[in-house]
């Protein structure tokens, strides 16, 4: 069994891009998407949905009160699981949830803060932006916590390369958010990124030598574009953007999507076109929007799973 996962792009696209000739080709038919949603509590919760977007239901029964809010969820190689985050009055963890299962999540990083967790390609590790703002590794059990940046960098969304040797993260180091990568050990950080911009949420190719990604420009229009550029700094080329975009989230490890699933990638985001959170998906160059979702609440961090 073969999974993508990937966390949502929220984009503001405009009007008239997604037609029914312009439709991609279905994913196969065991494919599925976990995302978040506050259509039944008011606050995000888990879901699932068919990969058309059809028979869309609650994952996790939640008996606290109040509802705890789950966020951006990252699916285990096999499909089988979910790591996310679990916010609630004592602030936020990191949990794993079996999907074929009722029973309650299990904690594996309850440092008050654990966020954005990123699940290996092996399936043993789970990669996460600390309370503190460093980037840590921990296995998927909650043992072997390590901690492989400094918090002073403010290093935030890791996201492992296909062959899980490298990570790629955004980092406020200097001030400025812009793209890095580093070894699986945290060594050897490099800059790939280095304009005013505020570049983020970073997702590899599946060849590995380029990375996807949000950024948002700083003039007075707070422009948003989804970008991509060689591992290596080289070749900024926009995807998908101009004045009519914003909040882009790249669809997280797009790579294994594109490598084991389609000869071309796909994207998940979350888009305001029709006044309302909605979840789309489009070809990796940013052709083909599909529309997901139609409701009135708001839908988004979608994840591909197999």
């Amino acid at each position: 069994m073969n999974i993508v996962t990937g966390c949502a792009l929220t984009a503001l696209l405009t009007l008239g891009t997604c037609t029914s000739e312009l439709r991609p080709a279905p994913p196969p038919n065991d494919t599925f998407i976990v995302f978040c949603s506050d259509r039944e509590s008011g606050v995000f919760r888990l879901f699932r949905m068919d990969a058309d977007g059809r028979n869309a239901r609650a994952l996790i029964p939640d008996r606290s009160k109040p509802v705890a809010e789950h966020r951006n969820p990252s699916v285990s190689p096999d499909g089988r699981r979910v790591v996310f985050e679990r916010i609630d009055s004592a602030g936020a963890s990191l949990c794993v949830f079996d999907l074929g299962s009722a029973d309650e999540p299990t904690v594996v990083a309850d440092s008050a803060g654990a966020s954005q967790p990123a699940w290996s390609p092996d399936g043993t590790r789970v990669a996460y932006r600390h309370a503190t703002g460093g980037i840590h590794v921990c296995a998927i059990d909650g043992t072997e916590h390590v901690r492989l940046s400094p918090a002073s960098a403010q290093d935030r969304w890791p996201q492992w390369s296909p062959d899980g040797t490298r990570l790629a993260f955004s980092s406020i180091r200097d001030g400025r958010e812009n793209l890095w990568v580093m070894d699986a050990n945290g060594s050897n950080r490099t800059r790939v990124t280095n304009t005013d911009a505020r570049d983020s949420r970073p997702s590899w190719s599946e060849n590995g030598q380029a990375l996807t990604f949000h950024s948002t420009s700083k003039d007075s229009g707070k422009h948003d574009s989804i970008l991509r550029i060689g591992v290596d700094g080289r070749g900024r080329s926009d995807v998908h953007g101009g004045s009519s975009l914003r909040d882009a989230y790249v669809d997280r490890n797009l790579a294994s999507w594109g490598a084991r699933v389609r000869k071309d990638s796909v994207i998940l985001f979350q888009s305001l076109r029709t006044g309302n959170a909605e979840i789309y998906r489009m070809n990796a160059d940013g052709s083909n929007v599909t529309q997901l979702t139609s409701d009135n609440a708001q839908d988004d961090m979608a994840c591909w799973a197999q």
